[in-house]
């Protein structure tokens, strides 16, 4: 089980430990998802009636609120690339999972 190396270093992890912790995160991270897009629901039609000087209807808070949706839904879609690169090969086998140290960069 090598090291992982990222930005010059060796690392106490390796490239196969990053499963389960990236599954627990990829579900924490589809509540929190389900959780937003239930205030977007509910909030985007009420912004609209805002009134504030420069932007129109509250355009902060909508911004703001698809901003955090898509941030979400790519970090989702990263964490799931993450987790299936990380279950590749063997344990010494870390030529198939050579792409765990930009996904974790771009992360």
């Amino acid at each position: 089980m090598p090291a992982l190396r990222l930005l010059g270093r060796k690392w106490l992890a390796a490239s196969d430990d990053l499963v389960f912790p990236s599954i627990f995160e990829l579900l924490f991270r589809f509540v929190w998802l389900v959780l937003i897009a239930l205030v977007v629901e509910v909030l985007y039609p009420v912004t609209w009636q805002c009134q504030s000087e420069g932007w129109q209807g509250g355009s902060f808070v909508r911004l703001y609120l698809c901003g955090t949706l898509a941030l979400q839904a790519a970090l989702m879609m990263l964490l799931a690339a993450l987790a299936q690169q990380s279950a590749r090969g063997t344990i010494t086998d870390v030529d198939q999972r050579r792409l765990v140290s930009p996904l974790l960069l771009i992360k």
